[in-house]
């Protein structure tokens, strides 16, 4: 925090036409800092920031919600062989087993979507512990709204500065979202390698595109590595 204090410091230093460094035009502390903590900027960065980023993945995760819809319709009809344990057990519609991919992936979206409503309580104000020390008493319903409006997030005050200051359980619950979701990820990403495994020697149930080179000795091997690399990222999650 305090680095980021400096550099807007010696920028706003540096736009003023004063050089680099004289902080008694612009101070880290007295001028940009003021009202405020590492203890309150912090977290309301980082909620800012999950908020900005969570955009993106729901808007990747409904194109693959909706492709995974599409191929439950193209694949209606074809009967295939339902496992439990990995041995056969009966009978089942490889489009039953998309439109499932489909529902699960439909609830994670929702999942996702509560836990990070979490994350627009800010504690802004709450200075060092929570208690406000050292801030203006209306630096905290100033700094909202224009918040706000900086960053294009509706974010809130929190009720109990104390509690927003010393709780990271949002944080939490955000991240239990998002395991839950690539716990879901990884079992069809493997449930797909099983099915795809081959194609001479494996099931060989469906087709997945080639998309890397797999082997020095076995030159024309070219495998669908698309599932390992959103699996590495579904560990990642996990960690």
């Amino acid at each position: 925090n305090m680095n980021a204090n400096e550099v807007i410091a010696n920028r706003a230093i540096e736009l003023a036409g004063y050089p680099l460094g004289t902080y008694e035009y612009v101070h880290p502390n007295d001028h940009i800092n003021f009202s405020q903590s590492t203890n309150d900027v912090f977290p309301t960065a980082g909620k800012i920031t999950s908020l900005y980023l969570v955009d993106f993945l729901i808007s990747e995760m409904e194109d693959l919600k909706q492709t995974l819809l599409r191929k439950s319709e193209e694949f209606k009809g074809i009967i295939k062989v339902g496992r439990t344990h990995l041995q056969d057990a009966i009978p089942i519609q490889l489009s039953q087993e998309f439109h499932a991919y489909y529902s699960a992936l439909n609830r994670d979206i929702q999942r996702i979507k509560d836990s990070f409503l979490a994350l627009h309580s800010v504690n802004m104000g709450a200075t060092a512990i929570g208690t406000g020390l050292n801030a203006d008493e209306r630096f905290r319903e100033l700094v909202i709204p224009i918040l706000s409006d900086i960053v294009g997030i509706d974010v809130i005050s929190a009720e109990d500065l104390v509690d927003g200051t010393r709780h990271v359980d949002p944080f939490v619950w955000a991240h239990s979202s998002l395991n839950t979701f690539c716990v879901n990820l990884s079992k069809m990403c493997n449930d797909f390698r099983l099915m795809a495994s081959g194609p001479v020697a494996g099931l060989n149930e469906i087709r997945l595109p080639e998309r890397q080179p797999g082997s020095s000795i076995m030159p024309g091997k070219v495998n669908p590595v698309i599932l390992e690399v959103c699996n590495q990222v579904c560990f990642q999650v996990f960690g």
